[in-house]
């Protein structure tokens, strides 16, 4: 699969996989790069164009080999929906149990624990971004 997007509308494509942004958050949390499950690749028709930014599934090999495109801005890895619940732990601590809810106004995950009162919970209007905010708490949080 691949999906060409105008640099500025990268965002009408949310709910595939993580934005750039979103990516370069989860790198400077510590996330490991072998986790992506997808690449965004810049690309230029002529030196003269505008570039669009490319999806693709699977973590490109200039990510992998060679770090120079991605050290360069021509590459960035990017975490699908899957990707992003592996990442989570099914228990952290002495939680009891975590859970995914679907309301009318979005999504929330939920770690629940056995002797705290409040669960970690993370919600937003889509389940990408949800898992992408759990997944921050967890890694800013050291949990992960």
């Amino acid at each position: 699969m691949v999906t060409k997007v105008k640099a500025n509308k990268i965002m009408a494509i949310n709910g595939i996989a993580t934005t750039i942004e979103q990516s370069k958050k989860l790198i400077e949390l510590g996330i490991n790069i072998d986790t992506a499950d997808m690449t965004w690749e810049k690309v230029a028709k002529s030196l003269t164009e505008d570039f669009y930014w490319k999806l693709t599934v699977g973590l490109d090999s200039a990510i992998k080999g060679n770090l120079f495109s991605y050290r360069n801005g021509h590459v960035t890895p990017a975490w699908s929906l899957s990707a992003l619940i592996e990442l989570m732990p099914i228990k952290i601590r002495n939680s009891k149990q975590f859970t995914l809810y679907k309301g009318e106004s979005g999504y929330s995950l939920t770690y629940f624990f056995h002797d705290e009162d409040y669960p970690i919970i993370k919600d937003d209007v889509t389940l990408l971004d949800t898992a992408f905010e759990m997944v921050c708490y967890l890694l800013e949080n050291k949990l992960i």
